[in-house]
């Protein structure tokens, strides 16, 4: 859905970013949550999360921060759009954000929940570092020809 946000009239923005801020926040209570059981099970989840984002040249908190961000960004395209009465000025913003998006409509999530092989290679401790290098850059898709189950989850991830 976010490949289509520039797409959707006024009020499907507006619902579709406070539904993402909730997200978020539900999001930071799961984690926080999961820190304060101090469950084995939760530590090492914890724990191979922050390898993977650290991997990736990233941590939860910048995550947040970038997730905030968009949604910030997002709803200065909201107040534009009702305070512009410009067609071709809104257009390119739409554009705009069409391009930045273009991404998100490239991948199905659900293709990799519900192959079991994908899941697996999902849970790759690389597969964050994977992900984030491939999508910067395709032509580094090579470098992971050494993990089969991961190069083919970018193989896939790039398909799309």
């Amino acid at each position: 859905m976010l490949a289509k946000f520039a797409d959707f009239d006024l009020e499907g923005k507006k619902i579709f970013i406070d539904q993402m801020e909730k997200l978020g926040e539900k999001m930071q209570i799961i984690m926080t949550r999961i820190q304060l059981a101090d469950d084995p099970l939760g530590n090492e989840y914890l724990r191979m999360q922050r390898v993977q984002m650290l991997e990736a040249g990233t941590n939860m908190a910048a995550t947040m921060d970038g997730f905030k961000s968009e949604l910030e960004d997002m709803r200065r395209m909201v107040e534009l759009e009702e305070s512009c009465a410009d067609p071709v000025m809104l257009d390119t913003v739409k554009q705009a954000y069409r391009q930045k998006f273009a991404y998100a409509s490239k991948f199905n999530p659900m293709e990799v929940f519900s192959d079991p092989a994908m899941m697996e290679a999902a849970m790759d401790p690389d597969a964050m570092k994977a992900v984030s290098e491939v999508v910067d850059d395709p032509s580094k898709i090579s470098n992971w020809r050494h993990k089969p189950q991961l190069y083919a989850l970018l193989q896939k991830m790039l398909q799309q």
